[in-house]
This record gives C-alpha cells, structure tokens and sequence, in this order.
C-alpha cells in the first residue's frame, strides 16, 4: 500500500510540474506579457540560465542511477555524491533554472510569474521531503543535510 501512495504522490507532482512547464513554454513561445526589455542581453542570460539548468538535471538524474530512484518511488539508498555533493536537489534546482531561462528567452512576463510559482511548489515538496528522508535514513540524512546545501553551494564547514 505505501509504494500505491508514493507512486500516486509522485504522479500528482510531477503532474503539476509538466502543467506548469507546458504553461511556461507556451508563455515564453508567445511573449505572454512582453517584458519589453534589451531581448539580446534576455536571451543570451536565458540561454546561460537554461544550460546551467541542463547540467544539474541531468547530473542529478544519472548520479541517482535509477528512473524509479529519480521519481521518488525507490527509497533504497541516499546518494550523496556527483552533484549531491553541492545539491541536495539538483534535478527541482536544474528544472527551475530551465524555466526562468526559457522565460528570459521568450521574454514573457507571465512566463516569470509562473517560474516563480514553481519555485514555490518545489520549495514545499523539499520541505516535505526533507521530513520523509529524515524518518527513512535517519542520522545519515541529518549529516548529509549540515554539510549539502539544500538548493547549491560548496560543501559545509563541519562545524
């Protein structure tokens, strides 16, 4: 019955997460609310923001090495190194970095305003998992969440 709840949970995430992304594409596309700004100094920041974007994505889907791991539905192990090293999170941080770069791109106001709402439902769904992570690997989390930053950083002094 848990793995049904986890498998459902991470659906209705991920759910929401195309939702938004197939919005935010759409915005950025069509200049959805036109920023009306220097369009060569937005793109070539968005186009920065976006591959920067890429890197944590992918960095963090391979270092977990699983499909089933990368969709929350496997719990078997905490993985803490490649990019885990400097993100507790780098596949929510690289995917939001992707739509504020797609954003920038596209110039699009609302675009933005959804990118920030992103951030915001991520922001909840990694607080609620830090207290699920907590309760399956214990002490082990709590070592691993003093020394990684929660979105990007060097590693944490010790003490």
């Amino acid at each position: 019955m848990k793995l049904k709840s986890s498998v459902f949970i991470a659906c209705c995430v991920w759910s929401v997460y195309i939702v938004l992304s197939i919005f935010n594409f759409y915005c950025s596309w069509h200049s959805v609310w036109s920023l009306n700004l220097n369009n060569i100094i937005l793109s070539v920041a968005g186009i920065l923001i976006v591959i920067i974007g890429v890197v944590f994505y992918v960095a963090g889907i391979v270092a977990l090495g699983s499909l089933r791991r990368a969709s929350g539905i496997l719990n078997d192990q905490l993985i803490t190194k490649g990019i885990y090293r400097f993100s507790r999170n780098p596949q929510l941080l690289g995917w939001g970095l992707i739509l504020s770069g797609v954003a920038l791109i596209g110039e699009s106001g609302l675009a933005l305003i959804i990118s920030v709402f992103y951030w915001i439902i991520c922001h909840c769904q990694i607080l609620l998992e830090e207290k699920e992570l907590k309760k399956v690997f214990g002490d082990e989390y709590k070592l691993y969440m003093d020394r990684t930053h929660r979105y990007f950083g060097l590693t944490k002094s010790a003490g």
